[in-house]
């Protein structure tokens, strides 16, 4: 084995989704070199991080296994239809795929179905005309990872997620391949043709990291007999350092939340798995009870709804939409901050600033934003559907409710919005926990995993 692992990743969702095409870049800057540097672009104008947990905790995670002298430079393979051939970030060598438009969007069916099944939102049949679609993309994606290995000799596949499933049988034997799930998985939300689907694929790969023991249970128990790792998502706690009160400051007048204003955020991409229905009714309660209170709801639509550089799906519009209609029915319209997507400091700056956090998910994978409340010693309300509820503990270092009862959820911001000192409790104790998935624990944990899966 050579002395740092030669690392091929391959996800979906790419590191740096491209707003412009390569002449647009050519005609504003006078050269595209290959490959091209991030670093010689404009960030939110050229390009921007496509929203999801998978690209807000990979690129820390390499680049913290590339400090350690784990890995080299990893290769990074992803679905970017704006993006350049190959282009370079500090933590990846970037690798663009496209897909032709009508493939596109047999891609985008039938992968938003199998995502249905997973969630147990709606249990249909295998589409099977748009299995076309998702076949070529993973298919594309495969047939790149093969010509980069020809040419790098990668010691190690590290595939991400359901999109790129069927990728570990296109391989073949080329290298070892380890595959990340992220997603929920509960064989009982599954129809059989679905589970089957799913174990089929799975089979092919050497072994599989899920985010929760839960999760590991349910793979083992369906019948699945390979190597399993369950491995929490990381956080790097130096991302979330102290934030001075000009730039909280700022971010709140932005959206004219005044000093007095109590804040309830929830951070989330727009969409109806992530609950921001259920948190808008549970706040209808707090909103008469507590005058100064504001929901803040951060996030917009993700990689597979953007227009521009995405794959269109609108779904994350439709979702706006009717959170809005459903705050006016329910007369709160005033009292709620839709701020779409909103840069790091920014962020940072309400989470600094929030005095409670929510995640309402009905069903999530896990739920780093819970992690990212912690780390401000900022008291949390989880959803018991997600994968984070695994280390949340109620009355402890949380409050955890039932996502089907917006009352429980109510009830619980309202004991922590009137009990500054069990809400300060609650957050010292809570950063302790987020201690279980500081980067530099996680890393060494796939480090090693890494390690056994090479030397089966």
């Amino acid at each position: 084995m050579k002395e740092r692992l030669s690392l091929c990743v391959a996800t979906q969702t790419p590191a740096a989704r491209f707003e412009v095409d390569l002449g647009e870049i050519y005609n504003k800057y006078g050269e595209a070199p290959e490959p091209l540097p991030l670093d010689m672009l404009s960030e939110g104008e050229d390009y921007s991080q496509a929203p999801g947990g998978v690209t807000q905790l990979l690129p820390s995670l390499l680049q913290d296994l590339e400090n350690k002298n784990t890995i080299k430079k990893p290769h990074w393979i992803s679905l970017n239809p704006l993006g350049p051939e190959i282009a370079l970030s500090e933590t990846a060598i970037l690798h663009s795929v496209n897909l032709p438009p009508r493939e596109s969007a047999l891609y985008g069916r039938f992968k938003e179905e199998f995502w249905k099944n997973i969630h147990g939102v709606e249990q249909g049949p295998i589409p099977k005309e748009d299995f076309r679609g998702y076949a070529l993309y993973n298919w594309l994606s495969a047939k790149k990872m093969l010509d980069l290995h020809s040419e790098n000799e990668f010691d190690l596949f590290y595939i991400h997620d359901f999109q790129l499933l069927p990728v570990g049988s296109m391989i073949g034997p080329a290298a070892p391949k380890l595959y990340r799930w992220h997603t929920p998985l509960n064989f009982g939300y599954m129809l059989p043709q679905w589970q089957n689907f799913l174990l089929n694929y799975l089979n092919n790969f050497d072994a599989t990291i899920v985010s929760c023991e839960e999760y590991k249970r349910s793979l083992l128990e369906s019948g699945f007999d390979g190597d399993v790792y369950q491995l929490y998502p990381p956080i790097d706690p130096n991302e979330y350092g102290e934030i001075s009160d000009v730039k909280i400051r700022k971010s709140c007048d932005k959206y004219n939340i005044d000093e007095g204003d109590q804040i309830i955020l929830v951070v989330a991409r727009l969409d109806p798995m992530k609950g921001q229905d259920i948190a808008i009714k549970g706040f209808t309660q707090i909103a008469k009870d507590y005058p100064d209170a504001k929901l803040v709801l951060i996030g917009n639509g993700s990689f597979s709804s953007s227009k521009k550089g995405g794959l269109g799906l609108p779904k994350g519009l439709r979702w706006k939409r009717e959170l809005e209609d459903l705050a006016s029915s329910l007369g709160v319209s005033d009292r709620i901050i839709f701020t779409g997507f909103v840069p790091g400091e920014e962020l940072e700056a309400f989470l600094a600033r929030s005095d409670v956090l929510i995640l309402p998910s009905v069903l999530e994978g896990f739920g780093l934003t819970v992690l990212e409340g912690w780390e401000y010693e900022k008291p949390v309300i989880v959803s018991s559907e997600t994968g984070v509820a695994e280390l949340a503990r109620d009355g402890k270092n949380s409050y955890v409710f039932n996502p089907s009862n917006p009352r429980e959820l109510s009830e619980k911001i309202a004991k922590t919005l009137a009990d500054p000192e069990l809400a300060d409790e609650l957050g010292k104790k809570g950063r302790e926990t987020a201690k279980q998935c500081h980067l530099s624990r996680i890393s060494e944990k796939l480090s090693e995993i890494f390690l056994e899966t090479l030397s089966k």
